[in-house]
């Protein structure tokens, strides 16, 4: 899934090449993908895009009309622009055309339809975007913040920070990477974080954010990015069996379903490994 590193650059990027332009109109490909009725597709037709936000993980583009359009990428949906004329493959969802005879699409990989496009007058009125907590590289984003929004959480620390009811634009990847970089354990409890290790998280967060975000847009040059452009920031995260950049420790794995959380056992766990219950079916 993108996490907010990508989706920030994304974000501007869109900018770059459509603020300002008119939309012809709106094509859908899989209805499934359109969440929402009213306003209709007709509404943006023909309008100027004013400006793309990014609210946590969720894009929403904003028309002269007033209207919205606000999108969920999820695990494997992604963006491209090409040529109005080129046909639609499987994978291509929805598509926006453009008064300079360019579309933009939304495609999935995935075999699921996942990704959520809505039209609204306000991004408010999407359930998770007004769910979503605060972003971490505003500026309201305090060490004070972070610290008021621990106390009494009892989940682990690595579920607090892929909550975006909390901190918002944080997923797998760069949650492991944040732990990593403030050496604290995933299966920490946040309501039981000391002062310095709050602070540790606080700096580890807005640190791992803006360096992937200012590298990977250095990396990308105003293209689009593509998961393998964050590859070369991550330290633990897809790397289970190398040696940890810091301490020489092995970095492990917890597995749970397709996802996991990496970490290195020097670094953040005094040593140990925890327990990886992917192996459990051969102690039966």
């Amino acid at each position: 899934m993108a996490e907010l590193p990508e989706l920030e650059i994304l974000k501007d990027t869109l900018n770059s090449l459509l603020e300002g332009k008119k939309l012809l109109q709106a094509s859908i490909r899989q209805p499934a993908i359109l969440k929402t009725v009213n306003p209709s597709l007709s509404e943006i037709s023909g309008k100027r895009l004013v400006r793309v936000e990014r609210i946590g993980k969720h894009l929403a583009f904003q028309w002269n009309s007033g209207v919205f359009l606000v999108t969920h990428l999820m695990l494997t949906g992604w963006m491209k622009v090409c040529a109005g004329g080129i046909g639609f493959n499987k994978h291509d969802e929805f598509a926006l055309s453009w008064e300079d005879g360019q579309d933009l699409r939304i495609y999935e990989t995935g075999r699921e339809c996942m990704v959520a496009v809505y039209l609204v007058s306000h991004p408010q009125q999407v359930p998770a975007v007004a769910r979503t907590g605060i972003d971490p590289l505003s500026g309201n984003f305090t060490a004070e913040v972070l610290a008021g929004l621990l106390t009494a959480r009892r989940e682990k620390l690595k579920t607090f920070l892929t909550k975006p009811e909390f901190v918002s634009g944080i997923g797998n990847a760069f949650s492991n990477e944040i732990l990593f970089a403030a050496k604290l354990s995933p299966y920490a409890i946040p309501a039981n974080l000391s002062p310095y290790e709050t602070e540790s998280l606080y700096l580890a967060i807005r640190k791992v954010l803006s360096e992937a975000t200012a590298g990977m847009r250095e990396r990308v040059c105003g293209r689009f990015p593509r998961k393998a452009d964050r590859e070369s920031f991550l330290k633990v995260h897809n790397r289970e069996g190398q040696a940890c950049p810091v301490c020489g420790s092995t970095i492990a794995a917890i597995w749970k379903g397709l996802s996991a959380t990496f970490y290195c056992s020097g670094c953040q766990a005094g040593g140990k490994e925890y327990h990886d219950r992917r192996f459990d079916k051969f102690l039966k």
